[in-house]
């Protein structure tokens, strides 16, 4: 019985552990494509989007999302170099809007990329992360082309805003 106990606590443990890390949520969306220059047969693909986030958040309190990958492509097939994206947040949440993630072909930031928010509102409130749009470059530079798929701010996750004395 003592072996069960043990057992039961260890994975308890595990599952707070996760808790208090973060959840990694992973979204695949269809989209609509553009590509430059124009490319023909290229107008649907896909934006896939992967982040860490807390479960939930407590009012006043300051968070994080990490955004591990974002990419959109033509085609049924993950393809391209330079993957980024483009995720908004909205709802009480300082700043709100859209943010830029991932390297581009111009430039940009090395995945992962770590974005620091406050919660603005109070319990009963949520904060929702939506994927708005997903680029990369197909082939070689110069022959190759870019791609940008939009996902038009599908949900990738909504936060609920808890009481402080709610777990966290």
């Amino acid at each position: 019985m003592t072996v069960l106990r043990r057992a039961g606590a260890v994975v308890l443990a595990a599952i707070a552990a996760t808790l208090l890390s973060g959840c990694e949520v992973k979204k695949h969306y269809g989209a609509e494509c553009t590509t430059s220059p124009p490319v023909p047969h290229q107008n649907f693909g896909s934006v896939e989007v992967d982040v860490e986030v807390s479960p939930w958040v407590h009012p006043g309190e300051t968070f994080d999302v990490r955004v591990d990958d974002m990419i959109g492509y033509p085609g049924p097939e993950r393809q391209g170099s330079f993957p980024n994206g483009v995720i908004s947040v909205t709802g009480p949440v300082t700043p709100s809007g859209t943010f830029s993630v991932g390297q581009g072909i111009w430039g940009g930031t090395p995945y992962p990329n770590l974005l620091e928010f406050t919660v603005t509102g109070q319990p009963g409130e949520e904060i929702v992360i939506g994927a708005e749009s997903g680029s990369s470059f197909i082939g070689t530079i110069p022959d190759g082309f870019s791609a940008t798929c939009w996902a038009g701010g599908a949900e990738i996750v909504t936060l609920p805003i808890v009481d402080a004395d709610e777990p966290s």
